[in-house]
């Protein structure tokens, strides 16, 4: 599935997809931030399948 980008297209959008429902629990937000000890602002994820990894940045109230 992976070896055309019409694959590529399907299995990026499933991860993508997998990512945001598990933000959409409450909860999961409510754990990073008291394990920061801060309010979250707003989170990026992004995935590369070409080396099949996956990035989440959390973006957080206070400076550093």
């Amino acid at each position: 599935m992976i070896n055309s980008k019409e694959g590529q297209r399907m299995v990026h959008e499933a991860r993508t997809e997998l990512v945001k429902q598990i933000y959409k629990d409450p909860m999961v937000l409510v754990k990073i931030e008291e394990l920061m000890n801060d309010q979250s602002v707003t989170i990026f994820t992004d995935i590369d399948l070409d080396i099949d990894i996956a990035m989440t940045i959390y973006v957080f109230n206070k400076p550093t």
